[in-house]
């Protein structure tokens, strides 16, 4: 019963009390899933659960959260550690989707394939790159059910994806060909995108209503950095600062812990429990040959064709194809040198 405004708000209110809003999502599912068990009351949470969904109910456990009191306390430092903390009662009740803060299966690599190397390359939920692939498929989607809704007919479809991600086999969701390329291309233009403070509901314009073909431009970034900079680019050289910056992200990870390919992984869910639903598409259709149209649903990801993909992607990012490891040539190419020693003394050192 409440209005729009109430996600606005909640929005806001996470936002001023620099919480994840990711979290926040999954920590609100688990109280609700906990109430329905009867793991969780009123009393145990200091909670009143008849106002779950409210904007009042979302003020009183953000507070508590923020500000550490009673059971916020142990929400405070997510979801994973609250389970951790209350033991296998309260982890019982968490969906598979947990899988880390901040984290969950949104747009994940059992629906669109590609996804499995922008979930197992990032720390973090990498939301912006799963965007640039669940958008173009969302527009997809809205075609096929209403063809005056979105410009995207699998024909633009194709197109798009084979400009934007590098290759042909690019736009194919049902195989590894091209996926390697295509996540390299859309996370160097993620770095690219967020540096330059471009909005990530609009960047990158990869369709248009106003193009002859309908496809977009993915030069269009770096001839607004020329402009406002007055320093010459292009795509290719935009997104070598991209890759720059990946690299650099790469080195720093290697240097704190992060132990590939084991760590180069997303989580196991992906390869054990068939995917159902998926926001803005709940059939899980993906294009097929020609005017085909196929559904995930149901399906997992291969474990062999995600192997495939990460040596392929180590591959193209000149690192060492069995290990992940950096290379000190590719490290040096990009003007990373000063990474080199530091690494040499990680426990993972660079290759080269």
């Amino acid at each position: 019963g409440e209005s729009a405004e109430t996600a606005v708000a909640a929005t806001g209110i996470c936002n001023d009390l620099s919480i994840c809003t990711m979290e926040m999502y999954n920590i609100i599912q688990w109280l609700d899933t906990c109430y329905k068990a009867g793991y969780l009351s009123d009393k145990d949470t200091g909670l009143d659960i008849s106002k779950l969904g409210t904007l009042e109910f979302f003020e009183d456990l953000s507070n508590m959260i923020a500000h550490r009191e009673g059971f916020g306390d142990i929400l405070a430092e997510g979801l994973l550690r609250a389970g951790e903390r209350l033991g296998e009662a309260a982890k019982a009740h968490f969906s598979n989707e947990v899988s880390g803060v901040g984290d969950g299966a949104t747009y994940s690599a059992r629906e669109y394939i590609t996804n499995g190397l922008l979930y197992a390359l990032e720390p973090r939920q990498p939301i912006a790159m799963l965007h640039e692939i669940s958008r173009l498929t969302g527009f997809w989607v809205m075609h096929q059910a209403d063809p005056k809704s979105s410009p995207v007919s699998s024909d633009v479809f194709r197109a798009a994806a084979a400009k934007f991600w590098g290759s042909e086999q690019a736009w194919d969701l049902t195989t590894h060909e091209g996926k390697a390329q295509a996540a390299a291309k859309i996370m160097d233009r993620t770095f690219v995108k967020d540096s330059l403070l471009l909005c990530d509901s609009g960047w990158p314009l990869m369709v248009s209503w106003n193009t002859p073909d309908h496809v977009g431009d993915p030069g269009l970034e770096s001839r607004l950095f020329t402009a406002v900079t007055g320093i010459e680019s292009n795509e290719t050289h935009l997104n070598r600062y991209g890759e720059r910056i990946f690299n650099l992200q790469r080195g720093i990870l290697l240097r704190e812990g992060w132990c590939p390919p084991k760590s180069d992984y997303p989580k196991e869910f992906n390869f054990t429990d068939p995917v159902e639903s998926v926001f803005m598409n709940p059939e899980v259709i993906i294009p097929g040959a020609g005017e085909e149209v196929i559904s995930r649903k149901g399906q997992t990801l291969d474990r062999d064709i995600f192997e495939t993909m990460q040596k392929e992607f180590y591959e193209l990012r000149g690192w060492d194809a069995e290990s992940g490891l950096q290379k000190i040539e590719t490290l040096e190419k990009l003007g990373l040198s000063e990474l080199v020693p530091d690494l040499r003394k990680a426990d993972n050192p660079i290759r080269g």
